[in-house]
């Protein structure tokens, strides 16, 4: 799957930064924003013999998603669930119900924040 990294594909870091792949040069696999911006060790880059920190890839961004990301709408965030099996959203929204589930193939997604963004954004209270 790494060797096999295209345009316009959507990778998943191991540390949970999702970024699209803008262009392929030679052995060189440029990205569309930074994959790292912690303490200096930002890339917009990879050598393709140095990919050991890509964990998904694929050309639909719902691939890649994971359980207790928090997917943002035009209007609303929603935090993925998996229910039977399949990856699915509770919707918040002004629907009389507020408690439904929906398939993530229904929701336009406008931007991500991994379960790994929010542990590292996180203050933990008491520790």
């Amino acid at each position: 799957m790494k060797s096999e990294l295209k345009e316009n594909m959507y990778v998943r870091t191991k540390d949970g930064i999702i970024a699209k792949v803008d262009y392929i040069d030679n052995d060189t696999i440029f990205f569309d924003k930074y994959l790292y911006r912690t303490y200096g060790d930002s890339i917009d880059f990879l050598e393709k013999d140095n990919l050991e920190r890509i964990a998904k890839a694929s050309y639909n961004i719902i691939d890649i998603l994971e359980v207790g990301d928090i997917i943002i709408d035009s209007i609303e965030k929603h935090e993925i669930l998996l229910i039977d099996d399949e990856l699915m959203v509770r919707n918040t929204g002004l629907i009389y119900d507020n408690n439904y589930y929906l398939p993530i193939k229904n929701i336009t997604i406008k931007s991500v924040i991994t379960h790994e963004q929010i542990e590292q954004m996180a203050y933990k209270v008491g520790e």
